[in-house]
């Protein structure tokens, strides 16, 4: 045969949809199958002895469009590859389409600046019916064309396209998706496995409390939140312990939602905190902390955390506490302040 003036570039488990490209083209227009060139071995004919490798490097140079068939298993194929390759450094008129599923987005950077086409768009096409046409001069019959690929969409593709192979490979991105999600997966394991062993050890240890004092030692051992309790009242507590009392009483007045009113008899230490900067004078007689205070707003933060611990607390810690200190744990509480953060 001579030279063919289509070259169809696809993977070999694609030959039927070759055929049914091949079969679009020539019925609609003056193109034999002479004129057009699949990388199929039908499709090649190829008499015995000849060299397959230089004949298809001929036959691209020659081609005057390269139809390339992007399908997933296209990329799996180094042939195919080649063959991209080849028709791209050769620079030649180039009609890239698309074979679902195979998303646009997954089209190597060989394609970059070139439209990338779908096997089952209309425009797409008749596009390449009116680029065949114009390179190799072969006339299509408009109303017979639009019957044939209409014809091709509709009725041929769907069955072709669900009968196609999938590739057998994972793209990098869906790979380390799954890769990630089995990490997670395998951490959250561990942390399952290793609350169901500190269940294990909370149940042992309390089947051989005798007391009620015992049961609360268990349940400090095995708690997260007495860990927390403990860390943000001991935090709190640094964070209180360089300012004066005014300066605590004014936190706690805060904390309650009110402006702190001082007794006459500390008049001389509000003055010195003012001096300080650890207060502020907002109405006649009224302060409140600053907290533009390096010291006052970690002070501020730390009251702020331990409200948020003690939220959190379960009721058997309540009941610990009330036992331990003889009053409530609540910030508006008084009693706590002078147990805890040097309130006097």
């Amino acid at each position: 045969m001579g030279s063919p003036k289509v070259f169809i570039s696809h993977a070999t488990e694609d030959k039927d949809l070759a055929d049914a490209l091949i079969d679009v083209l020539t019925s609609s227009s003056d193109l034999s199958p002479d004129d057009i060139l699949c990388t199929s071995p039908d499709g090649m004919k190829l008499t015995p002895g000849v060299n397959f490798v230089d004949r298809l490097q001929k036959y691209v140079a020659d081609a005057r469009t390269v139809v390339l068939l992007l399908s997933e298993t296209y990329y799996d194929s180094v042939f195919c590859l080649c063959e991209l390759g080849a028709a791209w450094a050769l620079k030649q008129d180039i009609v890239p389409l698309v074979v679902p599923p195979l998303p646009k987005s997954a089209i190597g950077d060989v394609l970059l600046g070139i439209h990338v086409g779908s096997i089952d768009s209309k425009e797409d096409l008749s596009s390449l019916m009116s680029r065949i046409q114009s390179k190799t001069g072969k006339r299509f019959r408009a109303a017979r064309w639009e019957v044939q690929r209409d014809r091709f969409i509709g009725e041929r593709l769907p069955g072709i396209l669900s009968g196609l192979p999938r590739s057998q490979k994972v793209a990098r991105a869906e790979y380390d998706k799954v890769d990630e999600q089995y990490r997670e997966a395998r951490e959250d394991i561990a942390r399952l496995e290793a609350e169901i062993h500190e269940l294990k050890s909370k149940v042992e240890d309390l089947s051989q409390c005798k007391d009620r004092e015992q049961v609360t030692s268990v349940l400090k051992k095995h708690s997260t939140e007495w860990d927390l309790w403990e860390t943000a009242i001991a935090t709190a507590s640094g964070a209180f312990s360089p300012l004066p009392n005014v300066v605590i009483d004014a936190v706690y007045a805060d904390h309650c939602g009110k402006h702190y009113e001082p007794d006459e008899y500390v008049y001389d230490d509000v003055m010195r905190a003012v001096e300080n900067d650890y207060l502020r004078e907002v109405y006649n007689g009224e302060y409140v902390p600053n907290n533009d205070d390096p010291k006052v707003y970690d002070a501020l933060c730390a009251v702020r955390e331990l409200a948020k611990v003690l939220s959190d607390m379960p009721p058997e810690f309540d009941e610990w506490y009330c036992e331990k200190y003889s009053h409530r744990p609540v910030l508006s509480n008084r009693r706590l302040w002078s147990e805890h953060l040097g309130a006097t």
